[in-house]
């Protein structure tokens, strides 16, 4: 499937069939995202998304605004953290060193953040028909319109054959 996905698990369950996980750690023993069949958008979490300061400067390169200093000024700050470095470890596996992992985590979100506003994929990014989310899409003719048609293109195409039906 093209695009980027939301996390569902299953790499670390792949990962539990091949060996280890090569950052050293044992594989999460419940995955972040729920099952795409139990995945809601309750209003507080899609309203929150929206009020997020990388979502405003993302909204903003999209639509050819300019975002509020105080947006830039904290993500570019963000931006300057400092970031978990890889190692070696003595029986070659790969582990981390750095700051805490949250500060490490955002830093690393915000200069992805400031490569993708500034780079060419934002003419790609796209608002799902279904949903809140936004996704980058890779078609070929740029016409996606859903961040995944297993979940929001099926309710779309589900509600349209239960309307025509109706009439």
């Amino acid at each position: 499937m093209p695009g980027h996905p939301p996390y569902d698990g299953k790499a670390d369950q792949r990962a539990d069939r091949r060996g280890p996980p090569l950052s050293g750690r044992p594989p999460l023993a419940r995955p972040v995202a729920p099952n795409k069949r139990e995945v809601r958008e309750p209003a507080i979490v899609r309203n929150s998304i929206g009020q997020h300061p990388l979502r405003r400067v993302l909204d903003c390169a999209r639509e050819g605004g300019h975002p509020s200093a105080s947006d830039l000024r904290l993500v570019n700050e963000w931006a300057r953290g400092p970031v978990a470095a890889p190692q070696i470890g003595p029986d070659f596996t790969r582990t981390s060193v750095g700051p805490d992992p949250v500060t490490g985590a955002l830093a690393h979100i915000a200069r992805k953040s400031a490569e993708f506003v500034t780079g060419s994929e934002l003419a790609r990014v796209h608002s799902c028909a279904g949903c809140t989310l936004l996704f980058i899409d890779h078609s070929r003719p740029g016409t996606r319109r859903w961040c995944s048609m297993e979940r929001c293109g099926n309710r779309d195409k589900t509600a349209r054959y239960r309307q025509k039906r109706r009439t």
